[in-house]
């Protein structure tokens, strides 16, 4: 039941198939796997630490996104901005730390793992402007 769940639980409703799910995965890992070695190859900390900040303000502004399937409630919906922001400060702090300390490698690799949640809520933002025809 769980492997069932699991997912559209990691896709989203933006994808019903859990073939299209893998497969948007497999290509979305593969990507941030050479972006991070785009970055650690050109010393691009600059363009990174510029997409790390971006993408927290992208978490604090759209998160938490609400599923068709299971409405939050506003408790909830509070609860999850909080962690939200809490978590993607706490990362971007820790970013900026692994670059001051010149471990690269960490930093670059944190540093696409804020990215990627950004970049994972922009269709939302689309799903959310988007108004019922009726």
């Amino acid at each position: 039941m769980i492997r069932q769940r699991l997912p559209q639980q990691l896709c989203g409703a933006a994808l019903k198939s859990s073939r299209v799910c893998f497969f948007v995965s497999s290509l979305f890992l593969a990507l941030s796997i050479e972006f991070i070695k785009l970055v650690l190859t050109h010393k691009s900390f600059l363009f990174c630490s510029i997409l790390a900040v971006i993408s927290t303000f992208i978490i604090i502004i759209l998160s938490p996104i609400d599923s068709d399937e299971r409405k939050l409630s506003l408790a909830e919906q509070k609860l999850f901005k909080k962690v939200s922001i809490l978590l993607s400060l706490f990362f971007l702090g820790i970013y900026f730390i692994l670059l001051m300390l010149k471990i690269w490698n960490c930093a670059a690799s944190v540093g696409v793992g804020i990215v990627i949640p950004a970049l994972l809520q922009i269709p939302c933002l689309f799903r959310r402007n988007k108004k019922p025809t009726s």
